[in-house]
């Protein structure tokens, strides 16, 4: 071996060696609650994506410190500690600055997990001992092809535990979910520090929807398994006019004769074609009639939709295969939502003190930031684990079941009277 061969690869070592002596870059997922309206440098999840801006609030989270050391941390990039006060992330007291909005650190991540699993247990228990009531409500919804477990999982899971669960939370003041930001809008900043070995796959929390006048488009799941084969997730994905090439196969093909220009008013019917189909089986001709598609339209809407497994064809006609909800399915969905409603509520009323007491010493409460505001964090962590719970015992259907094509979350389509106030 030639002696300049060694000395390159002996500089290869050393930087390979330099490399992994470095600190781990450190992260922080984030996000809001309410409505920012700002500008969009002081969106708050694209100010806690700065690197300065992390740690600092890591260190900050450690100890409280001085202006001096706050302004000399930041020195250099684009965010200043007058945005970090404005946007409720940071606060002064007896000349320190403080933690002042729901920051989780890694030991403050595993706290709130265990607490959580710990409690969810009854929680679940309370779900499985209703198990016959919401069988026999469940029973009325007669749509061929679509799996029970699957509505379950949509009404109990995300319309129940995630929306009810929050309207609840709010009303009972379990939670504030939002503070006016003047200038900025109305909301709550939430972030937490990457944990390393716990993942949240499997923790159902996260439902992703868009709203027309007529449907919504839901896809209801965890956040370990993003971006989602689904809709609203393959709308918002759109990123002009070469977004097709972004997407996985086998969905290339079928996107590249969408018109993106008219995406949205095309997933619009889309979300009308499904609803169609709660009443049974059809053929593409009525299917392009409700939906307003021309032939071509239709031909490429059916194949995107049997593509990401919606529908399937039998016998020249079309089924649907996820759940699919109209006006005829409202005093079920609103019995499943009264029992589903009366045993959260009741397990609330038990249990938010002693969590309260489970939570001490986490870096938000212990800077002072109110339990209300942490609260609703909190509250994805229970539900979501309670979600993981009801699917292992079989009550709601698994979204990492074998024979799903894509994992990870269960999609929906819904008329939008069921639910106007959201």
């Amino acid at each position: 071996m030639s002696r300049k061969l060694i000395v390159l690869l002996l500089a290869v070592v050393l930087s390979l060696v330099a490399a992994a002596q470095q600190p781990p870059e450190l992260l922080l997922n984030s996000g809001i609650t309410g409505s920012y309206n700002g500008p969009d440098r002081l969106e708050p999840s694209r100010v806690l994506r700065e690197p300065r801006v992390v740690r600092l609030m890591l260190d900050l989270a450690e100890t409280p410190h001085d202006r001096a050391w706050l302004e000399s941390k930041l020195a250099g990039g684009e965010i200043t500690l007058d945005d970090l006060k404005t946007l409720g992330l940071v606060r002064e007291e007896n000349g320190r600055f403080v933690i002042a909005f729901s920051l989780f650190t890694r030991a403050d991540v595993t706290k709130v997990r265990q607490a959580a699993g710990l409690r969810t247990e009854s929680l679940a228990e309370a779900y499985l001992t209703h198990r016959a009531e919401f069988e026999q409500a469940l029973a009325r919804y007669n749509m061929p092809g679509v799996d029970r477990r699957a509505i379950a999982y949509i009404l109990i899971g995300c319309f129940s535990l995630d929306w009810d669960g929050l309207d609840v939370t709010a009303v009972k003041k379990y939670r504030v979910a939002v503070r006016p930001r003047p200038g900025l809008g109305t909301f709550g900043v939430w972030a937490e520090e990457e944990t390393p070995g716990l993942s949240l796959e499997g923790v159902y929390w996260g439902s992703h929807n868009e709203y027309f006048p007529d449907v919504v488009l839901t896809s209801f799941g965890d956040h370990f398994s993003l971006p989602r084969n689904a809709f609203p997730d393959l709308l918002w994905r759109a990123d002009g006019t070469n977004w097709p090439a972004k997407m996985p196969e086998p969905l290339r093909d079928s996107l590249r004769l969408v018109e993106v220009d008219g995406w949205t008013n095309q997933v619009r019917q889309i979300g009308r074609l499904m609803l169609a189909l709660r009443d049974g089986p059809r053929a593409a001709e009525e299917l392009a009639k409700t939906a307003g598609f021309d032939e071509s339209e239709t031909q490429h809407a059916l194949a995107l939709l049997a593509e990401v497994d919606y529908i399937r064809k039998e016998d020249g006609r079309y089924t649907a295969t996820i759940p699919v909800l109209t006006a005829r399915d409202k005093l079920m969905m609103d019995d499943v939502l009264r029992i589903s409603r009366q045993i959260f509520s009741d397990w609330l009323a038990a249990n938010y003190e002693p969590i309260r007491e489970d939570l001490a010493g986490i870096t938000p409460l212990r800077y002072g930031v109110p339990y209300d505001e942490v609260f609703t964090q909190v509250w994805h962590y229970l539900f979501g684990i309670a979600n993981k719970r009801l699917v292992e015992n079989a009550l709601l259907a698994d979204p990492y079941a074998p024979d799903r094509k894509f994992k990870g979350f269960v999609p929906a389509v819904w008329d939008r009277s069921l639910r106007n106030s959201r």
